[in-house]
């Protein structure tokens, strides 16, 4: 019982805080030892699924890149023809003392400059390509070899949208018979060696058996429009091989 004037003292450790609020919580760690496995397998798990949709990301990536080098190709071959009174260049000649590939004379239209074989110019090869051979006609891209093997105008070729002018190859001239049987060579179209047969060295090899870009080849045709084919499709369309 108080009394009057009694001042009122309120003793904290009366109260039942357990009573009054339920059962004090005790602090948790952050994570148990479950919980963080639980955590990494679920991120182990999602990057298997996103893995191939990144690959496929970077392999169009170097689609883009690979088709935007043909063009400069194609357009260093119109200059070409243009200094030449039309004429393409020719695939492979001996002259003085030394060998010239089609792919150094277009070089020297575009930079200026005599380019030795012995270099590779950045813009000749593909980003999904063989980049160890060191030599330019060891480069990523073929020229169709009815047109520069000898040389000829390109106002002769009648239907300059269905010849195929420049591509992903392996070798620095092509036509369709080496595109549909590769021989013992860098002569070759990414993504089609049926017969499995060795090339020029193992990188070759395994560029002619995987090839580029999901077995689809860039290609830019005479009159300079660019597609995406099928590998099979572009080795047997024999009209496309055709002028």
């Amino acid at each position: 019982m108080l009394r009057c004037g009694s001042p009122l003292t309120l003793h904290v450790s009366s109260f039942n805080r357990q009573s009054a609020f339920g059962p004090a919580k005790r602090e948790q760690s952050a994570f148990t030892l479950i919980e963080l496995l639980v955590v990494i397998a679920i991120i182990s798990i999602l990057a298997a699924l996103l893995a191939p949709a990144l690959r496929n990301a970077r392999e169009q990536a170097k689609g883009v890149k690979c088709l935007s080098n043909l063009k400069n190709l194609y357009h260093g071959l119109l200059m070409y023809a243009n200094d030449e009174n039309d004429y393409c260049p020719t695939g492979y000649e001996f002259a003085g003392g030394t060998d010239v590939f089609w792919q150094q004379q277009v070089a020297k239209v575009i930079t200026g400059r005599n380019v030795p074989y012995t270099e590779v110019v950045e813009w000749e090869q593909c980003p999904s390509g063989v980049q160890s051979a060191g030599q330019i006609e060891f480069g990523n891209y073929g020229l169709l070899r009815d047109l520069c093997y000898p040389p000829r105008k390109l106002s002769s070729v009648a239907e300059s949208a269905r010849i195929i002018f420049v591509f992903d190859a392996g070798g620095y001239m092509i036509r369709q018979s080496t595109a549909l049987d590769p021989g013992y060579a860098y002569w070759y179209i990414p993504g089609y060696n049926p017969a499995g047969t060795a090339m020029y060295n193992a990188d070759f090899t395994k560029d002619s058996l995987n090839g580029r870009h999901g077995k689809i080849i860039n290609v830019v045709f005479v009159n300079g429009h660019a597609e995406k084919q099928a590998v099979e499709k572009f080795v047997n369309d024999s009209q496309q091989w055709t002028p």
